[in-house]
């Protein structure tokens, strides 16, 4: 093993213990490459760490409880985030995550209740269960086109979110949005094929969703206890399971004639709203011609 003041750091490069107590500044040195498990956990001192240039990993737990901690500068070359590397370090109020890194390990950065702002750098492919979950002060988050993977509840229970872009097919996990009280409108991006089990459940003031024509699902639970919810359901979704919109006291359903949606909207004497082919706008069922474009029914 090699001493470095406050480091201890093993033959291949890993960090495995850290002996400080007070500092507030932590720089780890140069030629770490991975950060081990529960390094800094539990550590009520520090605020800023800078991490250097070789850094490949940081292994679960690694700042897990960093009460104090408000700013993390990561660096070009950072593969991997464990899973709760930053979990409940609730004075973080900025992310920047460096194009380098793939995968955002399980609840990575729950419970970071003062976080604000995140920017995803443009190589994140995977993000994790519950990653950012009970993040309660987050109010917007952009996925860029690398983004694949969503796991369940990656962003559920952050209380302030009110806007989600996407920008690529993602495939999405259980409740991934869930308890998002604050949401109002969701675009998703063309590609998705279904909307998974409680994918935006207890969502309250979410109002608009955009649902593009390559999904034909829509699962259990998928939009449950959005009481003001006006959707828009493509002729390409064949499946709305049952329980798809439970409690949705005032939902207006937008569709094609005769398609899924209407027989569902029907058996359930919930609100449809028929869409005219030619220009798109929502008609009365019982209407013969497009209020707007005059366009045949």
């Amino acid at each position: 093993m090699k001493q470095k003041t406050f480091f201890e750091i093993d033959e291949s490069g890993k960090l495995v213990r850290y002996y400080g107590k007070k500092e507030k500044v932590v720089i780890i040195p140069d030629g770490v490459s991975i950060i081990g498990e529960a390094v800094f956990a539990h550590n009520k001192s520090i605020e800023r760490v800078v991490l250097p240039q070789g850094i490949r990993t940081i292994e679960k737990n690694a700042f897990l409880d960093c009460g104090s901690l408000k700013e993390v500068c990561f660096a070009d070359g950072l593969n991997n985030i464990g899973s709760s590397a930053f979990m409940a370090c609730s004075s973080i109020e900025r992310i920047n995550i460096p194009d380098s890194v793939i995968s955002i390990g399980d609840d990575a950065f729950a419970l970071c209740e003062k976080l604000t702002c995140i920017s995803l750098g443009n190589g994140v492919h995977t993000i994790g269960m519950s990653a950012f979950s009970s993040c309660s002060k987050l109010e917007s988050i952009t996925l860029p086109s690398s983004v694949g993977v969503l796991k369940d509840y990656c962003f559920a229970w952050c209380e302030g979110l009110v806007e989600v872009n996407m920008c690529s097919c993602i495939e999405f996990g259980n409740s991934v949005f869930a308890g998002n009280k604050n949401l109002q409108t969701v675009n998703i991006t063309n590609g998705c094929t279904k909307i998974p089990h409680g994918m935006f459940s207890m969502c309250d003031n979410l109002k608009k969703v955009y649902i593009p024509n390559s999904v034909t699902t829509i699962e259990e639970e998928a939009f449950t206890f959005c009481k003001d919810l006006d959707i828009t359901i493509p002729d390409n979704v064949t499946t709305i399971a049952p329980l798809a919109f439970t409690n949705c006291k005032k939902l207006v359903i937008r569709g094609i004639k005769d398609s899924a949606a209407e027989r569902y909207a029907v058996k359930r004497k919930k609100k449809f709203l028929m869409l005219c082919p030619n220009c798109n706008e929502g008609n009365d069922t019982n209407a013969s011609y497009c209020w707007k474009c005059g366009f045949k029914i």
